[in-house]
């Protein structure tokens, strides 16, 4: 299999399809930075990319995504407002180490990092805190 990129078009492309093939890129890849709407909660559509980004203005709930991709990685950056002590609930596919959602950061302007895979029917996470 042929892939292509299109750097105007921002499309990708691909040849005759062969399953066995590997795909090799040379030079950077990687998707956009997409910005979530923050509301009581918080919806993400995977078919727009696979890294997140929040602000919270309030206690809010991650959703459970749509259009995930069994393999794939994603991260949701979260990142406290200038009120701080938000907090942040999951839907059920994510799932954490000892099962135990974490606790987010409380600072104003705090910034924590959810990164995740997702297996085909979990979102199984880690969680780094307190970037500065």
């Amino acid at each position: 299999s042929t892939a292509y990129y299109n750097p105007i078009t921002r499309n990708y492309g691909f040849g005759v399809a062969n399953p066995s093939a590997s795909m090799h890129i040379s030079g950077a890849a990687g998707s956009d930075l997409v910005n979530l709407v923050d509301a009581a909660t918080i919806n993400t559509n995977a078919s727009d990319g696979n890294v997140f980004k929040v602000t919270l203005g309030g206690n809010r709930t991650l959703a459970n995504p749509t259009n995930m991709v069994a393999g794939f990685t994603y991260m949701w950056i979260v990142e406290q407002d200038i009120t701080g002590s938000r907090t942040l609930t999951y839907g059920s596919s994510f799932k954490f180490p000892g099962g135990t959602p974490p606790t987010l950061s409380t600072a104003t302007g705090s910034i924590d990092v959810l990164s995740a895979v997702y297996d085909g029917t979990n979102i199984l996470c880690t969680f780094q805190s307190d970037f500065s």
